[in-house]
């Protein structure tokens, strides 16, 4: 999935090199992402959502396209993602990315800080600390699957 990665990092590399003025500044953000853990996690989750998405969206502008396999496809797309929910799958996905950004020399973030609420707005109440870093992903994993479960069911 991430063959071009390394590639287009190289690509933005040299352009940094050759190109001066806001182009420059714009190859170097490109290339800052490129070197984030975050940015290829979450390319890889969203490939691995949205790629049956896409087939099915795909198959509702076809001319053969009737009401009846709009329902039907869109509860297969429900059930898709909803198998997607999964602590397997996420694990699967994550583990996937961290092969990944070993091989494209990306190094594993750590969770953020904490941070101290004022003390004006704070009701004792402790903030919640990420363990590691894949759960501070797994959040982001978990709220977009749903968001797409509800909107699909909504419609």
């Amino acid at each position: 999935m991430v063959t071009n990665w390394l590639p287009l990092r190289l690509l933005f590399e040299q352009l940094v090199k050759e190109l001066s003025g806001p182009a420059k500044e714009i190859a170097k953000g490109i290339l800052k992402r490129l070197k984030k853990f975050r940015i290829l996690v979450g390319l890889l989750i969203s490939l691995s959502i949205f790629e049956k998405s896409e087939l099915f969206a795909k198959k509702l502008q076809s001319r053969q396209a009737t009401a009846s396999l709009a329902l039907i496809g869109s509860r297969a797309l429900c059930d898709f993602l909803i198998s997607m929910r999964s602590p397997e799958k996420f694990l699967e996905l994550y583990h996937e990315a961290q092969e990944s950004a070993k091989r494209l020399l990306i190094e594993e973030p750590t969770p953020p800080m904490p941070k101290k609420m004022p003390s004006r707005i704070d009701n004792g109440v402790q903030a919640h600390v990420f363990k590691d870093y894949s759960d501070l992903i797994r959040k982001d994993y978990y709220e977009v699957l749903d968001t797409l479960i509800s909107a699909i069911r909504d419609r």
